[in-house]
């Protein structure tokens, strides 16, 4: 009895180690032609954040191979989350879908050395379901609606940005937290992000690990 125990506990093992390895393959991100190659480069509009951290972001999204989105008019969607925390590795979690092809980014920069080189670049295959859930949570928290937070005095603590184009409508929306994440518009976008993306990638830093 033991041992058809331990063999149905190494086919349940092996079968979710398939699933895994069929989903984070390696794909081509079909926004790979809007990476710049100018370090001059700004990725939001003016008039959508503070501008007090813009040439910061811009420097950390550079670094990390983000593609510049704030312009793109083509038949591909995206909803980007992007998360700056003190003395940590920010995190970008970026949620793509081209008609029946739908697969997310999960990048982590390391600022532990003076390079600043990207740490993780994970691209993870997803269903229609998956796009589904992701665009409720906009609506469901009122993301075409809500309106940026004043981070202009903001000091150590969580800058972060969501960013989407679904269908004809692009919206990006900044905020800040102490640190604590106990700010509930944040949350209502991190919580299931990061949680998607702790599923698939081991991120390094001890917070990067959150969990709901």
């Amino acid at each position: 009895m033991k041992y058809i125990l331990l063999v149905l506990l190494l086919c349940v093992t092996q079968l979710a180690c398939l699933e895994k390895s069929r989903r984070i393959e390696v794909v081509a991100d079909k926004f790979n032609l809007l990476i710049p190659n100018d370090t001059s480069v700004q990725y939001f509009p003016h008039d959508t954040t503070s501008g007090y951290y813009g040439s910061w972001i811009d420097d950390i999204l550079f670094k990390m191979r983000e593609p510049v989105l704030k312009k793109y008019t083509g038949r591909g969607e995206f909803i980007r989350f992007i998360w700056l925390r003190s003395f940590e590795n920010p995190i970008v979690i970026r949620v793509n879908r081209f008609a029946d092809t739908i697969y997310a980014n999960i990048k982590e920069l390391d600022i532990s050395s003076e390079q600043k080189g990207i740490l993780k670049d994970t691209i993870i295959n997803l269903g229609a379901k998956e796009w589904n859930d992701f665009v409720s949570i906009l609506t469901k928290n009122g993301f075409w609606n809500n309106t940026s937070e004043n981070t202009s005095d903001a000091q150590d603590g969580v800058i972060w940005y969501l960013e989407s184009r679904v269908g004809e409508r692009y919206k990006l929306v900044e905020g800040w937290d102490g640190g604590q994440l106990t700010s509930p518009l944040l949350r209502s976008y991190l919580d299931p992000l990061i949680y998607f993306a702790n599923e698939h990638v081991d991120l390094a830093t001890k917070k990067g690990r959150y969990r709901k």
